[in-house]
């Protein structure tokens, strides 16, 4: 199989899952259960409840999709990745956990924030913008990691595949595999071996994501990545 035919192992590293608010309940000691139910039935969040209401509950932005049965329906969310030929992703909170802070506390650090982006910070780039595509040397390749933001509303579904044209399909192979699913590998230690398999069923080929770009020109060009000093 020639490279281009080959298909590329997808990895969202942008994904939002959790339980129902009082579904979390049983996975707690018992001795928790009273002080869960005081803090459940005092339970609001202003922009979940008040934004984008009129949407089915798998269909809304944002925080206001802690209610979507995606967050927790297993069977639902994996028929979606492979409709949207996602191998894997890697998942942040989307509903509210048990006794779910306020706030977080932050102090300054004895490096500075470039040593510190340097050494220990990847972005997880949700449905890259092509602009910011276009920008991606600024912070370099090796840094960025591909995501869906999957089931906010304003993330690729239905339409990864179009997202994926319209963003890398003028985008260096190695370039593109790196963005798309090897930086998240190293970063998150998937196993890649494994994950081929279901790549090869599901996921796009480098042809199906150059397809928008044959008649627009030769790829962007490879520029020196930016390091620090």
């Amino acid at each position: 199989m020639s490279a281009a035919g080959k298909h590329q192992i997808v990895f969202s590293t942008d994904g939002h899952c959790g339980a129902d608010l009082l579904d979390y309940k049983p996975y707690l000691e018992q001795r928790y259960h009273d002080a869960f139910d005081v803090w459940a039935n005092g339970f609001h969040d202003a922009w979940a409840e008040g934004t984008d209401q009129d949407r089915d509950a798998n269909h809304r932005v944002g925080v206001a999709s802690m209610m979507a049965p995606l967050n927790w329906d297993a069977r639902m969310r994996l028929e979606y990745l492979d409709s949207q030929g996602i191998a894997a992703e890697v998942l942040f909170p989307n509903t509210a956990p048990p006794f779910y802070p306020s706030g977080a506390l932050t102090a300054a650090g004895p490096r500075s924030p470039e040593e510190y982006f340097q050494r220990q910070c990847f972005l997880g780039a949700s449905f890259l913008h092509p602009a910011d595509c276009e920008d991606r040397h600024r912070i370099g390749t090796r840094k960025l990691m591909w995501g869906a933001d999957y089931p906010h509303l304003e993330g690729t579904w239905p339409h990864t595949l179009a997202s994926l044209r319209e963003t890398f399909a003028k985008v260096p192979e190695a370039e593109l595999r790196a963005m798309l699913g090897g930086n998240a590998a190293q970063v998150f230690r998937f196993d890649v071996a494994r994950l081929e398999e279901v790549a090869q069923k599901i996921g796009p080929s480098l042809d199906d994501i150059r397809a928008a770009a044959r008649a627009a020109g030769p790829p962007i060009p490879t520029k020196p990545e930016r390091r620090s000093r």
